[in-house]
């Protein structure tokens, strides 16, 4: 969960906009600040919307995959207007606009731009896949139910929200049984990864990391979700947990 307080106490004359993060589909926001916000909701399509700017993403493993490719959500038609010229190499009209009446080959460039635009196919696999959205956020949403409800004397869950899409499923455990579950897990065939390794751990932003990130890092696994992932393979994930975690121990280390 963000400080929102401490986000005002940090931000300085250079501020220009601050970037909150849904991490596994939790809302970070709204928080109490004048600074334009631009969420960052990768992990969270249908969640809450707070942000200036509520940016998704459609990658194939998000909740709304389309193959590749994201967008962004905002309420501003002059950002808009700006956004859409920017995501096809600073072009101020599309083709499409250009070719409604007759073919018009001229068009001004005004900023330089990027190659971002989608192609038709992807967008038919969008249409789709958001008819299907609240069918699957409410799969996982029951995936998540029954993790907690079988493991919740076992391991540590992550904030609950009623609005929370349940992208990942992070648990904490001890740090030192952490890897040793997470290799029980995969060879009993059930995948288990960890979200994320700290950036101040990679050699090219290398600093001293926060201590709360540190300790989150090392206690941190994530169980698999997804939203036809089967109620029996949960307890299978489930009673591998239990057995582990109650042979090795509960306490953090």
């Amino acid at each position: 969960c963000i400080d929102w307080a401490d986000v005002e106490a940090k931000r300085t004359h250079k501020t220009r906009a601050f970037i909150p993060v849904d991490y596994a589909g939790y809302p970070a926001g709204p928080g109490d600040t004048d600074l334009l916000i631009i969420q960052d909701a990768a992990h969270a399509p249908g969640g809450v919307a707070y942000g200036d700017m509520m940016c998704l993403s459609f990658h194939p493993v998000k909740p709304l995959a389309t193959g590749d490719g994201g967008a962004i959500l905002l309420d501003d038609g002059g950002q808009y207007e700006r956004l859409q010229a920017l995501r096809w190499c600073g072009i101020d009209r599309s083709t499409w606009q250009r070719s409604e009446k007759r073919y018009g080959w001229d068009y001004d460039i005004n900023e330089v731009g990027y190659k971002c635009h989608w192609n038709d196919i992807q967008a038919a696999i969008g249409l789709v896949q958001l008819d299907r959205l609240d069918e699957m956020q409410q799969a996982r949403r029951k995936i998540a139910d029954l993790y907690q409800a079988e493991l919740s004397d076992w391991v540590d869950f992550a904030a609950d929200h009623p609005k929370h899409t349940n992208h990942l499923m992070p648990v904490r455990v001890s740090s030192h049984i952490r890897d040793g579950l997470i290799n029980a897990l995969l060879e009993a065939g059930y995948s288990a990864g960890l979200h994320y390794k700290p950036l101040t751990l990679y050699p090219m932003y290398k600093q001293e990391t926060p201590p709360n990130t540190a300790l989150a890092w090392r206690q941190l696994i994530s169980l698999p979700i997804f939203a036809d992932l089967s109620p029996a393979d949960v307890v299978g994930v489930c009673d591998i947990v239990e057995h582990y975690v109650g042979v090795r121990s509960v306490a953090y280390g």
